[in-house]
């Protein structure tokens, strides 16, 4: 994957054509899509069921450390200029250069090396560099049922994961969560972030937009400290509650901006609600929405079908992002100052989804997990096989 972000990262910086960042942004999504597929496995695969949950969110703390990083350079007092724009888009090939020297140190995934490859000395070896102790006899012993009881099983087609019964249940809250996390409309209040802030009439909207960035590392922080205690189940639900109220109190920001509460408009109330719409939806997206749908996903799917779920997950996050990217500021001019109401309808759709589907993985076993669905896929099987024959 590397080796894509290096010509990436010339083409950014030497480009000076539409087509070549054309270019460039195709290398970047390749790169953005491998690398969230591989690391949300490989962190799904190395973390102790008691930590899965820390660990998974890790990448999610990642991914909102950099938004920080880019907003930063991005306003014009930095880098964010006609003349330095190629020096942040190029910036990768430094991240590149520091992972290809680190990951020879990098130990391979144990669950790969026990279960995929059979090798069990090398997921040992792996698992007591990953844990820094020598007892390493439950993480095996925990392996070794999967596999057991996944002997007969190989790694499934695309064809077999969606005709595979069991599978049709964890499928549906995957893909679910990795709407509700684009759907929410969070890419909406980053990417026109400064004018959101703008049309409010906020002055110096480029540096406002500094404050949500920053409040979701730190409430992404929170999450990765508190995920296996509260569970993912609750942070969920939680999140896109608040992100409903937080949308409403945007409404009420621009609405105010509008004057339509008298002589209100341009008043401090415009600033306040506006701002504190938009951080409200940050953090609520930041414990919830923000870092669930990707972690979650190794914690459903069996070793046979995990790369091809997460690949499905990317799939439909990506083109989510898309829309929203797409279609995002339209939506904001042809229904000001009521655009973010559409939000306030997705993710209390998003909130049923989670409340009727999503259950609570936190401390469980993969294992234990598929025997959950298994169960729900028998216990229906049972129930029509009793059934009543409809009459004619």
């Amino acid at each position: 994957n590397n080796l894509i972000a290096i010509p990436m990262s010339f083409v950014f910086f030497y480009g000076n054509s539409f087509e070549l960042l054309i270019v460039g942004r195709a290398l970047q999504g390749i790169c953005s899509g491998f690398a969230m597929v591989v690391i949300s496995t490989f962190l799904g695969e190395i973390a102790p069921t008691n930590a899965r949950g820390t660990i998974g969110t890790i990448n999610q703390f990642g991914v909102t450390s950099a938004i920080l990083v880019a907003t930063v350079f991005g306003i014009p007092e930095v880098i964010g200029t006609c003349e330095l724009w190629h020096y942040l888009l190029a910036f990768p090939i430094v991240l590149t250069a520091i992972q290809l020297v680190t990951f020879p140190f990098c130990p391979q995934s144990p669950r790969y090396l026990f279960m995929v490859k059979n090798d069990m000395d090398g997921a040992q070896k792996a698992l007591q560099k990953l844990r820094g102790k020598r007892d390493v006899s439950e993480d095996l012993a925990e392996m070794s049922l999967e596999k057991e009881k996944q002997k007969a099983l190989r790694e499934l087609s695309l064809v077999e994961f969606f005709r595979d019964k069991y599978l049709h249940r964890p499928l549906l809250i995957t893909v679910g969560l990795q709407m509700a996390q684009q759907l929410s409309g969070i890419n909406g209040v980053f990417y026109y972030g400064q004018s959101i802030y703008s049309t409010a009439g906020l002055s110096q909207p480029a540096l406002v937009a500094l404050i949500p960035a920053f409040t979701n590392v730190i409430m992404t922080a929170v999450a990765v400290k508190v995920i296996d205690k509260v569970g993912r189940r609750s942070l969920m639900l939680n999140g896109l509650f608040v992100m409903i109220l937080s949308y409403l109190l945007l409404t009420m920001g621009f609405c105010f901006q509008k004057g339509y509460f008298g002589n209100a408009k341009g008043s401090n109330w415009t600033a306040v609600f506006t701002i504190g719409g938009s951080l409200g939806v940050v953090i609520g997206f930041a414990v919830g929405p923000g870092p669930i749908p990707w972690m979650i996903v190794a914690e459903l799917f069996p070793q046979s079908a995990r790369a091809t779920a997460l690949a499905v997950a990317g799939i439909v996050n990506w083109l989510c992002n898309y829309i929203i990217g797409q279609f995002f500021r339209t939506l904001m001019e042809h229904t000001e100052p009521y655009g973010m109401l559409v939000f306030v309808g997705s993710c209390t759709f998003f909130l049923a989804f989670t409340y009727l589907f999503l259950p609570e993985t936190k401390g469980r076993s993969i294992d234990e997990i598929q025997a959950y669905f298994h169960g729900l896929v028998d216990q229906k099987r049972k129930a029509s096989s009793k059934a009543p024959p409809l009459l004619h």
